[in-house]
């Protein structure tokens, strides 16, 4: 493989990588603010 080639593939695979890496990151220590709410927290009676 040309040296390109191998130049893209580490990019690649890396920003995937880090991509992944920030994704867990977020999951295991985000802040327990943002948490999504069912649809028994959601009025639609419009009182």
């Amino acid at each position: 493989m040309t040296t390109a080639g191998w130049l893209i593939m580490f990019l690649s695979v890396g920003s995937v990588t880090l991509l992944f890496a920030w994704c867990l990151f977020q999951i295991i220590f985000g802040s327990r603010d943002r948490r999504l709410h069912g649809i028994d927290d959601i009025d639609t009676h419009g009182d």
